[in-house]
């Protein structure tokens, strides 16, 4: 008898994340994960203006900026409801500024 292996959200995430990263980098290869520090749901808004069940998953990494020296980030990624793809990310300041200004 065979069992499926179920992924976790987080490592779900943390496979987008990685591809996220890969395809948008300056230095892809320069990428270290260091931990998924918060996964949670939210509301947010499709490409057509309607509400819809989101992701944001706050991760801290290593990754060499322009300039090649490494630096540690720790960035909100915005994965949708069924764990298939990054809508978008910002870094957790903007996160946190934006929901400041949220109604």
């Amino acid at each position: 008898m065979f069992f499926g292996c179920q992924r976790s959200q987080e490592e779900k995430a943390q496979e987008l994340i990685k591809e996220f990263i890969v395809e948008n980098a300056n230095d892809p290869e320069s990428y270290e994960p260091i931990e998924i520090l918060n996964i949670k749901s939210s509301t947010g808004l499709n490409a057509v203006g309607d509400k819809e069940k989101q992701f944001e998953v706050l991760h801290k990494y290593r990754i060499n900026n322009g300039f090649g020296a490494k630096i540690l980030n720790s960035d909100v990624f915005i994965i949708d409801s069924s764990f298939t793809k990054v809508l978008y990310f910002e870094s957790l300041i903007e996160n946190i500024e934006r929901k400041k200004k949220a109604p």
